[in-house]
């Protein structure tokens, strides 16, 4: 009996680390550009491993910096919040192969745009 719990435990530790371990096949440094609502810039995401989004985008018109945070799921659909000390909004989109196009709001000024970007090489 207590090899097959042993056993067990092994096979569920097995399963649990390939799971874990699983690249996302969207990991990397991914760049783009924002437009629309009056305002224009660039943006960079850095894909997990897991599909954890981090970044960060910044106006061309203002200067102001924006943090981004989000996920990316396994279909390539992801929602990434952005923030700043004045600002906060959203980025929708979707990464199809190596591009990513979508679209962002600013939830405080109600403007909205489009956007689009690339892996990065």
């Amino acid at each position: 009996m207590k090899f097959y719990t042993s056993l067990l435990v092994f096979v569920l530790l097995c399963l649990i680390h390939s799971s874990c371990s699983e690249k996302s096949k969207f990991q990397g440094v991914w760049v783009g550009v924002y437009s629309g609502g009056g305002d224009k810039g660039t943006w960079y995401y850095n894909i997990s491993r897991s599909g954890e989004i981090t970044g960060k985008a910044k106006s061309s018109l203002s200067s102001s910096t924006y943090d981004i945070k989000g996920e990316v799921g396994s279909d390539g659909f992801f929602i990434a919040h952005y923030s700043s000390a004045k600002y906060k909004g959203v980025f929708n989109g979707k990464f199809e192969g190596d591009e990513i196009k979508g679209v962002w709001s600013n939830l405080d000024l109600s403007v909205h745009g489009s956007f689009s970007g690339k892996r990065k090489e």
